[in-house]
């Protein structure tokens, strides 16, 4: 009965005259530029199913904006930001996922890196990709993308290190090679619809996708119930097109299964881009420049450009950088010495030997192993030591040795601090009661002492 009913759609819209169905195809364009993205997390009553459903028209349309897309590539790019936001959305707190299609299409390429809030943003190798239709009408999303894998990375500050799973590109259409790798790498039963409608005027019409995910101990009937609603699901594109909301396509897909009347919702934007968002990752782009080249830019331009990729924006970092004083007297260079604050090499103390890019850089000690580490498990302290560009262990060790870098830092206060801290990790049971009854004894003396003064200034 539905593809009856889109079919005599189908034929109305042919039937009908060019300049009303051109007028249809505006209005249709306009109500969507009217709209606000919305992404609804919803639970069928029994609490068997979950669902995620997105409308994110005014977030492709400003993906495309940016970044000056075609067709084809609007639709790739699209489909993986949706795609990364479902995935991403109502996670643990400040988790972050990232998508990567590398594929050898001439698209170049996808990435997009989305949080729990429902913020993401992206890009494509090569923007002007535009593929020719395939027989049926439709943008060659596939073709675009090519062979070749897809990498899912999830991060967290928690975590001592980010989880990466790695498959095969299936199609290239996105959506079903993210289903796979739901499947394959979280062992997860999900159905995943992603569709970017591009209108006549190359602006985008509709674009929204929904992710169904089975929980544990869900019943054979409810599954059966699920399968049947989905098998006759048009596409999302056409939901949204038909003026559908996400709580109304998420009433389609729990037909028969029952959901809540309002679910939580979230509203899925491009971002961040602001200049106030990205100052960290600014100064830490500049800092990793090194003083000397950072002083030397500034002499000879007058002020230091950074360009956010998955913005396509340029700041100008003068404002913080341009000064005879930097406000930051701690640079990312070869020959800092830094200590790691997180993970199972915790209070160790470690060389930066490269800079790998502005978020990583390769670390060395004199009884490490050489490795790379993002800045977030690091914290730059103020001594360096004088070794070139990826020293080998026997110059690090000579120079390491030479500043007395260990001694140096054990006698800083920073150095006590943590000394002290692992002294009294390190203590036992009757360790700690001996000091606490120390403790209590010398405040007994220092009110005792504090009585008989007060006594005798009275």
């Amino acid at each position: 009965m539905l593809l009856g009913a889109r079919s005599a759609t189908q034929l109305r819209r042919i039937a009908a005259p060019r300049h009303l169905r051109a007028r249809q195809s505006r209005l249709v364009t306009a109500a969507a530029a009217q709209k606000q993205d919305v992404l609804l997390r919803s639970l069928s009553d029994m609490g068997e199913v979950a669902v995620l459903v997105a409308d994110g028209t005014q977030l492709v349309q400003e993906a495309m904006t940016r970044h000056k897309t075609a067709p084809t590539a609007t639709a790739a790019l699209g489909r993986t930001l949706l795609g990364a936001a479902l995935l991403g959305a109502y996670r643990k707190e400040e988790e972050q996922i990232q998508i990567q299609f590398k594929g050898d299409g001439p698209l170049g390429g996808i990435l997009a890196v989305a949080d729990t809030r429902g913020q993401v943003k992206g890009k494509v190798g090569n923007a002007a990709a535009d593929p020719p239709l395939r027989p049926d009408g439709k943008l060659a999303v596939g073709a675009a993308v090519g062979q070749g894998q897809l990498c899912v990375t999830r991060s967290h500050p928690g975590q001592p290190r980010p989880y990466m799973g790695v498959v095969n590109i299936v199609s290239g259409e996105v959506a079903e090679d993210l289903a796979t790798y739901l499947a394959e790498s979280e062992q997860t039963n999900s159905a995943l619809a992603l569709g970017v409608c591009i209108g006549r005027d190359l602006n985008v019409r509709s674009a929204g996708g929904y992710l169904v995910q089975v929980l544990p101990f869900c019943s054979d009937e409810t599954l059966d119930q699920l399968e049947a609603n989905l098998t006759g699901m048009p596409s999302m594109t056409a939901l949204l097109n038909e003026g559908l909301t996400p709580q109304q396509i998420t009433d389609r897909i729990l037909a028969g299964l029952g959901s809540s009347a309002s679910g939580e919702s979230i509203v899925p934007r491009y971002g961040p881009c602001q200049a106030a968002e990205l100052k960290g990752r600014m100064l830490r782009a500049v800092a990793s420049l090194g003083a000397a080249e950072v002083k030397s830019i500034i002499e000879e331009q007058g002020h230091v450009e950074v360009t956010c990729e998955l913005c396509n924006e340029q700041f100008r970092a003068a404002a913080f950088v341009g000064r005879s004083t930097m406000p930051f007297k701690r640079y990312v260079e070869i020959g800092r010495v830094a200590l790691v604050t997180f993970g199972e090499d915790y209070g160790k103390l470690v060389v930066i030997s490269d800079v790998v890019d502005q978020n990583r850089a390769l670390v060395d000690a004199p009884t490490e192993a050489r490795r790379v580490m993002n800045f977030k498990r690091l914290t730059l302290t103020d001594l360096t030591v004088e070794i070139p560009r990826l020293a080998s262990k026997k110059v690090l060790t000579q120079a390491f040795n030479a500043a007395d870098v260990a001694g140096k830092f054990a006698a800083s206060a920073w150095g006590k601090k943590l000394a002290a801290r692992s002294a009294k990790a390190s203590m036992s049971d009757f360790d700690r009661y001996a000091a606490m009854v120390a403790k209590a004894k010398k405040n007994r003396a220092a009110r005792k002492a504090f009585n008989q003064l007060k006594k005798a200034a009275a």
